[in-house]
Order: structure tokens, then sequence, then C-alpha cells
């Protein structure tokens, strides 16, 4: 599965979220977004079907360009109906 969106516009709400329809071994998602310049916090969280939810750390980078910053989240081994949210604030 990929996107790929050219002119897309993050406005008031920053966040990605995606439903996973199957089971799935690797996972990467990455946004480049222009100019927002730095940002004040960034968090990755999967969210079981249980509701319970888990933070990732490790597989979570961001590096800016300018005012440009591109973030990265990685997360292996997700269930169908499972559920990676990318938030992020200036």
């Amino acid at each position: 599965m990929r996107y790929l969106v050219s002119g897309g516009l993050f406005s008031d709400e920053l966040y990605w979220r995606q439903v996973m329809p199957r089971y799935t071994r690797h996972y990467t998602f990455t946004v480049h977004h222009q100019g927002i310049g730095k940002l004040a916090d960034c968090v990755a969280i999967v969210e079981h079907p249980d509701g319970n939810e888990t933070y990732v750390t490790e597989d979570l980078l961001w590096d800016f360009n300018n005012e440009d910053v591109t973030i990265t989240v990685t997360v292996d081994y997700l269930r169908p109906q499972q559920v990676v949210e990318l938030r992020w604030e200036r």
C-alpha cells in the first residue's frame, strides 16, 4: 500500500492515522511537511484492538531542512485493525 500526494494540505490538524487492513510485517510512513518550521512536539502511537496504546519512541525520527521537516515512523508486526497514528505540532 502506498500513498503519494503532491500539493496536499495539513492546516489545523497535523496528524496521519492509518488502520491496518491485514497483518503487516513492516510499516514505514514518511511525511515531508514544507514550511512548518521547528516542531514543538511529535508523537507516534500504535493503538491495539483492545484499546490499549503503545508509544513508538525508538523508531520515530524527524529532521529539519530550513523551514521544512521530514518525519518517519516505522512499526513492525502489526495485526488487522491496529492503528498507527502520527501527530506533530508547530
